[in-house]
């Protein structure tokens, strides 16, 4: 009968070790996000225009498989804010390119009849993916004419040899800068019968796979070019800078013109080109780019500020300046084939098909006694590699100094090179694990002698944890047991990263390589049974929300390599220390009164779905029930056995 006993104990015991097995898995993988990497990198061809701003796109890492099904091709590029304040030209299509408030912009490829490549469920507003021609609306400018929107197209895209190809991809954006291109392709999942099945966009309730190519030297730095996807910048074909500074020179109005039938000179048109702009207001880097047909040309530079052209002193200063500051012309060209210092409006450029004709401008200052400006971020992103914090970015002036702060701490700086782009990986040991932000500044290097160093204001950036580890709290700051969540990248936006179930505590922990390498946020779904509406939770929020946790247990999130044994499921003492003092500690300071209206999620569709937890208590305790019941029915058994032995 002992045996009998002990082999029942055994069974539960192993059964009950299964289910809580089963009860913390995490959903599987069901979308890959993958770099395409641009087979034309050089980007400088075909007459100034890249092809049409053309390139093929590849799958370098084979990562998309054939028997998944269709991988749709998008791309993103950072979009940064502009005030209306920030010049007398600030109000240029270039400045008002799609929206005043920055992001990350994300556009679904067009085919050549017209349609999308990507199906109507992936581009409802939950998901932020766009056709290029939904993108937020412009005004027109008067001078320009209507503003020109994002030009993305591709003509075809296959598995060739087993690998992704896309043979011919048009973009053309007004930012010309960091655009990169992605595939994303819907995995093929395994139901419960063992079928293969497919989720629809609608469906995705596990992970998203996002992946970067990134090599880790070691040194704490990177330069650019390794820095996740690789990202085309069309060349500007064109920059203007001052002879006193050096410096980029932004909202110039860049006119180009050529003769007419009665040899008379006259503004370029181009009504067959999409993507031809003139008159051409230079960016924040000083640029402009025209695309044009072979012919003969000539450039018309203007600025209230400035005058063109220089003084033969004021040029032959500013080229022996940029001698010993842009050796290699990686700023500034001047004496390349192809490549040289426009030096006045009769200097006719001429255009041959199949070559890049680039010209550098020089103005003079009016002002005598010119410092140039402050330096600007044009833009920023923010990803992690392994459990590093990754910032690339790029800045209005060239070889400046990027300079990293949290909590007013400068914790690491880096050099942008000669077109203004920076990388660093933040030292993780010298992040405070209490800290949710990081904030960058840029300092000018004076190309010259005499010119005064200038600093921008800092701005803010979201830190990205390189562990999740806490626990899950409602609006009331009470702990939500079995909570679904779901992790979801904030600029793709309805696509779940990652899916985990809290304990019973409402506890989860997930290391770093099952955490989004982009900024994301938490979407909360409490269990049916809670009847309770679904909320969104930043990082930041959630770490405020766990503060007695993290300090209690000693978490660090930011360098999980110190702590790597302490993101295990907490102790009693633990857990019943974060129920009574987390209300004490965010009495007043709750982090769900700073939610924003749009955050609030409308209560959860009923659905027959039950959380892996729960069918686990469920299924737990009908087998406790019937292991009972098999007990007495055995203790029964034995009685009536004893009794009905007859005495010797």
């Amino acid at each position: 009968m002992k045996k009998l006993f002990l082999l029942l104990f055994l069974s539960g015991l192993l059964f009950l070790t299964a289910a809580s097995a089963r009860a913390q898995s995490v959903g599987q993988q069901n979308v890959i996000l993958s770099c395409l990497e641009p087979t034309n990198k050089d980007v400088s061809v075909a007459g100034g225009v890249l092809n049409d701003f053309t390139t093929g796109l590849i799958d370098e890492k084979s990562l998309f498989k054939e028997e998944n099904g269709p991988v749709y091709v998008l791309i993103s590029y950072p979009v940064p804010g502009f005030k209306s304040a920030d010049s007398k030209f600030s109000d240029t299509c270039e400045h008002r390119h799609n929206s005043n408030a920055e992001g990350q912009y994300w556009f679904c490829a067009d085919l050549d009849n017209g349609n999308s490549q990507c199906t109507p469920e992936m581009l409802t507003p939950n998901t932020e993916v766009m056709r290029p021609a939904d993108a937020p609306k412009e005004p027109s400018d008067k001078e320009e004419g209507p503003c020109l929107k994002t030009i993305f197209q591709i003509d075809s895209a296959a598995f060739e040899n087993g690998q992704f190809t896309v043979t011919n991809a048009k973009m053309y954006t007004l930012l010309h800068n960091s655009v990169k291109f992605w595939g994303l392709q819907f995995v093929t999942s395994q139901d419960q019968e063992g079928q293969n099945s497919t989720p629809s966009a609608q469906e995705i309730s596990h992970a998203l796979k996002l992946v970067s190519f990134t090599n880790d030297t070691g040194a704490g730095t990177l330069t650019p070019a390794n820095s996740n996807c690789t990202a085309i910048s069309w060349d500007p074909y064109g920059r203007v800078i001052d002879s006193l500074t050096l410096e980029p020179i932004p909202d110039v109005v860049v006119s180009l013109k050529n003769a007419n039938s009665k040899n008379v000179l006259e503004l370029t048109r181009n009504p067959n080109n999409p993507v031809f702009r003139n008159p051409f207001y230079t960016n924040r880097q000083g640029s402009f780019n025209f695309a044009v047909n072979p012919g003969t040309y000539y450039l018309f530079p203007e600025h209230p500020n400035f005058i063109f052209p220089p003084t033969a002193a004021s040029l032959q200063k500013a080229l022996a300046a940029l001698a010993i500051f842009d050796p290699q012309e990686e700023y500034f060209q001047r004496s390349r084939p192809h490549g040289k210092v426009y030096q006045n409006s009769q200097e006719a450029i001429i255009e041959a098909a199949g070559v890049v004709e680039r010209r550098d401008i020089i103005l003079d200052p009016k002002d005598p006694s010119y410092q140039g400006w402050v330096p600007e971020f044009i833009s920023v992103q923010n990803s992690r590699q392994g459990i590093k914090q990754l910032v690339n970015g790029i800045v209005s002036h060239p070889k400046s100094l990027i300079h990293v702060y949290v909590k007013n701490k400068e914790i690491a700086k880096t050099a942008a090179n000669s077109e203004g782009e920076f990388a660093l990986l933040l030292p993780e040991a010298q992040i405070d694990p209490t800290a949710s932000e990081f904030a960058l500044s840029v300092e000018k290097i004076p190309f010259v002698e005499g010119i005064a160093p200038l600093t921008s204001a800092k701005e803010s950036f979201n830190l990205l944890p390189a562990a999740l580890s806490g626990f899950i709290f409602n609006s009331d700051l009470k702990l939500v047991p079995n909570a679904k969540v779901d992790l979801i990248v904030a600029s793709i936006g309805a696509f779940p990263y990652t899916t985990v179930f809290a304990d019973t505590n409402g506890f989860i922990s997930l290391p770093h390589q099952t955490l989004p390498v982009e900024e994301f946020y938490l979407q909360i779904q409490p269990p049916s049974s809670a009847q309770a509406s679904a909320y969104k939770l930043t990082v930041a929020q959630f770490l405020k929300l766990n503060q007695v946790y993290l300090k209690t247990a000693g978490v660090n999130l930011y360098n999980p390599a110190v702590n790597t044994e302490k993101l295990a499921t907490p102790g009693e003492e633990i857990v019943k220390k974060v129920k009574i003092e987390t209300p004490k500690l965010l009495k007043n300071s709750s982090p769900f009164a700073t939610l924003p209206p749009s955050q609030a999620s409308p209560p959860p569709p009923k659905t027959k779905e039950s959380s892996p937890t729960t069918v686990w208590l469920v299924t737990t305790s009908l087998f406790l029930v019937a292991l009972l019941l098999l007990t007495a029915f055995f203790l029964k058994r034995k009685r009536q056995t004893t009794l009905e032995t007859p005495t010797p």
